[in-house]
């Protein structure tokens, strides 16, 4: 009788461990992630329904001293058992993450590279360690990036799932279709490329249709669309965060709009290469007091420069050659004290005055060869300490060139011909 009692009493101790053991797992798994359902599984609450009457059965059988000795051996064994198929549930693609990557995958239609063979669940498959795939300590998705990796197909909506997802790099593939919405619902989006594919964006009354919930993202800093084949005019949405847009080597129409004024914290846009852009540079630019960068070569651009460009403080670039500018360099221009490179070749520009080259004190390379230059040779550039490359042939600029040239110790490059 007291072997049989202490044996009953060491199942009780194991079945209140078992259930221990899921409780405490449970909360854990919880609190480290907290946006997992916090119901149980389907079926769980049965099971652990039964325990208390289990436990009930099991005391009232010692009373009674009528069951046969329990081998402890066996109830380890199922313990660990357990313990490891739960393992493998968390692993095997019932978070959500795992889902929205698998339904991201059924809409690739060729992986030539094998760049998402292992996407898979088979076995101890863990998305984690999917190829291109990073996670956080939660098990969140922060980071997808299969650049070049020859991928065509659509993008999945399910993308939008991905609310953890920072940096999404899929450049360099082939995929076609539109870009999807959702990804405004990504909300810890940092970084999005989608260069150098396929993608021709949705389009309403003619308007490209770059998601405009992609501009409602507090955080995203990158937006790199170039190379694809958007057409249609483009409408910009107010943006506090973009820093870098690069919309270049598209098929955009219908000018640079003036709701650029509205993405106040851009650094650098390139638009370059969308030959049938037209239209005048509006005078909204000069409102991007952080712009470093602005380059709009070969986008057929017409009008003159606005006097507003003077403002842009930090700009370091500008490059408008293969357009269709006229007019003088407006004097306000002088102010661009930080500016590096400027290239407007090719234009029809008439007039650069000696006060606005004088005030361009940090230039190392200036092209405007192909215009309509007039007069002189300005003296200025030999004030110009730091320029390498001077351009100006094919002009109709008069004189010689000014002795003042014999300063610039850092000149490499001098074009004059035929001016």
């Amino acid at each position: 009788m007291a072997m049989i009692h202490e044996a009953s009493m060491m199942t009780l101790v194991i079945l209140l461990l078992l259930v221990c053991s899921v409780l405490v797992e449970t909360a854990d798994q919880r609190e480290s992630n907290p946006v997992l359902d916090a119901r149980l599984p389907a079926g769980r609450e049965l099971e652990f329904a039964g325990v208390p009457e289990m436990l009930n059965r099991e005391s009232s059988s010692v009373k009674s001293a009528q069951f046969d000795t329990l081998d402890t051996g066996d109830v380890d064994e199922q313990v660990q058992q357990s313990y490891g198929a739960r393992k493998l549930l968390r692993q095997s693609g019932t978070d959500q993450d795992g889902e929205s990557l698998l339904e991201f995958k059924s809409g690739i239609l060729d992986d030539p590279l094998g760049a998402v063979a292992d996407w898979n669940l088979t076995g101890s498959s863990d998305y984690c360690s999917w190829n291109g795939i990073t996670c956080n300590a939660a098990r969140r998705v922060v980071n997808i990036s299969l650049p070049g990796s020859q991928l065509s197909g659509t993008l999945s909506t399910s993308l939008g799932n991905l609310s953890f997802l920072s940096v999404l790099n899929l450049s360099s593939n082939v995929f076609s279709g539109s870009i999807p919405s959702g990804l405004g619902l990504c909300k810890r989006l940092v970084s999005l490329d989608l260069s150098a594919n396929q993608l021709s964006g949705n389009q309403l009354n003619g308007a490209i249709d770059i998601p405009p919930e992609l501009f409602q993202l507090t955080g995203l800093q990158i937006l790199n669309l170039s190379e694809n084949s958007l057409n249609g005019t483009v409408v910009f949405q107010s943006s506090s965060s973009l820093q870098e847009l690069y919309l270049d080597g598209n098929q955009l129409v219908g000018g640079i709009p003036e709701s650029v004024g509205k993405l106040g914290s851009l650094r650098i846009l390139h638009m370059q290469g969308n030959g049938q852009l037209g239209g005048n540079i509006p005078s909204e630019l000069g409102l991007l007091a952080n712009l470093e960068e602005f380059d709009c070569s070969r986008c057929s651009l017409t009008g003159s420069l606005p006097y507003t460009l003077g403002s842009l403080a930090n700009l370091t670039t500008l490059k408008l050659p293969k357009n269709n500018l006229t007019g003088s360099i407006p004097s306000e221009l002088k102010q661009l004290s930080r500016l590096i490179t400027l290239n407007l070749w090719n234009n029809q520009f008439s007039e650069l005055p000696e006060e606005v080259v004088r005030g361009w004190t940090s230039l190392e390379s200036i092209h405007m060869d192909r215009n309509n230059l007039t007069g002189t040779i300005p003296k200025a550039f030999g004030s110009l300490r730091f320029l390498k490359e001077l351009v100006l042939e094919r002009n109709q600029l008069t004189g010689g060139i000014p002795e003042e040239f014999a300063g610039l110790q850092q000149l490499q490059v001098l074009h004059l011909g035929n001016t």
